[in-house]
């Protein structure tokens, strides 16, 4: 794991592995993740299955939806999220045939799955 450069003052460039431009980024690949059929099909059950308990969004836990297969996908993009680059995009998530509701649900779950505590950060690549 290589330590940051800290910028001697105001002026100075910061040097780090996880510094990058969009250029950069969009060249490298590796943050930018598509849901598939089967992952939008578990989400779409587990959102069923919460607004038919009318759980309030914030009183969601993860408890309230096991997700086997898209669990351990977000858990993936947020190992990368957190120990490589920082950032990651997720496609797929059929928002234009969802309510309100039910796409704040989807952003709840997901965010519940994929936000870890974590003690410290490793500085990586995508």
């Amino acid at each position: 794991m290589t330590e940051p450069h800290i910028a001697s003052g105001p002026e100075a460039p910061v040097q780090d592995p996880t510094l990058w431009h969009g250029e950069e980024l969009a060249a490298q690949g590796g943050w930018d993740h598509h849901l598939s059929d089967e992952n939008v099909r578990e989400l779409e059950k587990a959102i069923d299955a919460i607004q038919s308990r009318q759980l309030a969004i914030p009183d969601i836990t993860r408890d309230d939806f096991p997700l086997a297969g898209l669990g351990q996908l977000l858990e993936r993009i947020r190992a990368d999220v957190v120990d490589a680059c920082g950032v990651a995009m997720l496609r797929g998530l059929p928002v234009e045939r969802w309510s309100l509701e039910q796409a704040a649900i989807a952003y709840w779950v997901s965010t519940l799955i994929s936000v870890k505590q974590f003690r410290k950060i490793h500085k990586a690549t995508c």
